[in-house]
């Protein structure tokens, strides 16, 4: 063992291990990495707040009892229900809309937010089954 590693605590072995030494033949982060990846994780919540999470409202203020939503390929429509699993389910991290504007609703967050159990089933693995003539 290096003098480096002796002079590392537990934890800062362990953090080392997991973003920077190689597992299962996949690499981990390269130093300075992290930086970039916290940046991006920013950029993504900003990308989000600039008009995902009012849709949470605007989906809720229409009333709807059902709601059918089409859309092209890769147009968000699993990250759209994704995140109103997380508004909505019994149990949720509510910290993870900080900052965002959906918060700022702060009578929907308070009444509807992590109140509700979810059901979610998403079909995007299905294949459709040919019929024999």
């Amino acid at each position: 063992m290096s003098e480096e590693m002796k002079e590392q605590t537990r934890g800062e072995q362990l953090r080392r291990a997991l973003l920077y030494d190689r597992k299962n033949g996949y690499d981990r982060l390269a130093p300075g990495e992290p930086e970039a990846m916290e940046a991006y994780c920013t950029g993504y919540k900003q990308f989000l707040d600039a008009g995902k999470t009012k849709f949470i409202q605007e989906w809720w203020d229409s009333g709807d009892t059902v709601t059918l939503i089409t859309r092209p390929r890769r147009f968000g429509k699993t990250l759209n229900m994704s995140m109103l699993k997380c508004f909505f389910e019994t149990g949720s991290d509510r910290t993870i809309f900080d900052g965002l504007e959906i918060v700022g609703d702060t009578e929907l967050c308070d009444r509807y937010s992590g109140r509700f159990f979810v059901s979610s089933l998403s079909l995007k693995g299905a294949e459709r089954q040919q019929e024999e003539n």
